[in-house]
């Protein structure tokens, strides 16, 4: 039997999908509701159970009996609101899922982290990875920080013997809720924001991760983290491949760096009035802006047989979603 944390999110939903399709016991675990994605895909082996993580009675429970857990669950959000938020559901929820997981005589923990944990490279125009030295100095993101320190809770899971594998992610695309994590960028191209800035990142598809991620649950590999990452591209190009998948106008208007922090301040106070989350804040306008590059090539030498999905592709299958579901 496993166990998924984090089930209902857009990386959950299609790790269940790739696991359930293994005929072994899966119990997806969910915080508010069972998601309403990917209808016929996922196996009658899967049992969907209403748990919080920060609820370690509960939680130890469920992990009873489970031969792996892929804990995927944490809280995204660069919202100055969220951030005490953040440190409790990472950090601390990481800890109750190690505490737990070695309590009950779990013999493998894979776990999701983000390439906002790792470091950046020596020289200009290197490729990040698991390598890449931190600078202590250089400013990162309050979520960064909560990732690096649920890390760390896992890391101290392999010293007391448990067998761990770590995934960091760049931005994940994919099926699944419009208004969480990532897929909130599909909304704003739909609604035609017309700036763009000249940053670059690493992007890489849902699926692509979970089938990562189960294959190195498989392997014999502990005591590893792997960069997953398809391709790099900068903002621009993936904002205009979804517009045009959309139909719709795409970003053209160029923001010099005084207008970036214009048009954050602008989205964050638009947000507050409409009750809803800034997809723009302080942390993501300065991501949107710097250049950076990821490198795989470690998780491709470990799993030599493994491809990643084209960008484009995995954008006309997730557009094509959203579109769909929106006029539900």
């Amino acid at each position: 039997m496993v166990v998924v944390t984090g089930a209902s999110g857009l990386l959950g939903i299609h790790l269940v999908k790739v696991l359930s399709a293994g005929h072994r016991p899966v119990k997806a675990l969910y915080h508010t509701a069972i998601p309403n994605v990917l209808p016929g895909t996922i196996e009658h082996n899967v049992e969907w159970l209403s748990i919080d993580i920060l609820n370690y009675a509960d939680l130890e429970d469920v992990i009873t009996g489970a031969e792996q857990v892929y804990h995927v669950a944490g809280l995204v959000s660069y919202d100055a609101r969220d951030y005490d938020r953040l440190f409790q559901v990472n950090e601390e929820g990481t800890a109750y899922v190690v505490n737990a997981c070695l309590a009950c005589g779990v013999s493998k923990l894979g776990f999701v982290s983000s390439v906002a944990t790792l470091g950046h490279p020596l020289l200009e125009g290197d490729l990040i990875d698991e390598n890449s030295p931190i600078d202590e100095e250089v400013s990162i993101s309050v979520y960064a920080r909560s990732k690096q320190k649920a890390e760390r809770e896992v890391w101290r899971a392999y010293a007391e013997g448990l067998d761990v594998v770590i995934v960091n992610p760049s931005i994940i695309l994919g099926e699944g809720d419009g208004v969480k994590s990532s897929s909130a960028l599909f909304q704003k191209v739909y609604d035609e924001f017309p700036w763009y800035t000249e940053g670059a990142t690493g992007w890489v598809d849902a699926n692509d991760v979970a089938r990562a991620l189960y294959a190195l649950m498989e392997a014999p590999v502990s005591g590893e983290r792997f960069v997953v990452s398809a391709e790099n591209r900068p903002f621009k190009d993936v904002f205009t491949m979804m517009a045009t998948a959309m139909n719709k106008k795409p970003p053209h208007r160029k923001a010099a760096a005084w207008m970036v922090e214009w048009v954050w301040r602008v989205d964050v106070w638009t947000s507050r009035l409409r009750g809803s989350r800034p997809v723009l804040t302080r942390e993501t306008a300065k991501a949107a802006s710097d250049k950076k590059a990821y490198s795989s090539a470690k998780l491709l030498k470990a799993l030599p047989n493994f491809a990643f999905s084209a960008l484009e592709e995995s954008i006309a299958r997730s557009t094509d979603y959203f579109l769909r579901t929106k006029t539900k």
